[in-house]
């Protein structure tokens, strides 16, 4: 739920750099995804891969805005 509460302010703040959110979402879902399959296992080196990666999406969703 609050993640539809914070996607919803980003739309509503920030107009169409709401996307942005998505992008890091995405990327950082994508990316968790991979390092637990590659590694068959979560810690923090996997979350540490997944949330650099995530911000580079948004930055690069930004990039494109």
């Amino acid at each position: 739920i609050m993640l539809i509460i914070f996607l919803a302010a980003g739309f509503l703040l920030c107009g169409k750099y709401g996307f942005v959110l998505i992008g890091c979402l995405i990327g950082y879902g994508l990316a968790l995804r991979r390092g637990y399959k590659s590694l068959e296992g979560m810690n923090g080196d996997i979350s540490g891969y997944a949330l650099t990666l995530g911000e580079l999406c948004a930055v690069a969703v930004y990039a494109l805005i």
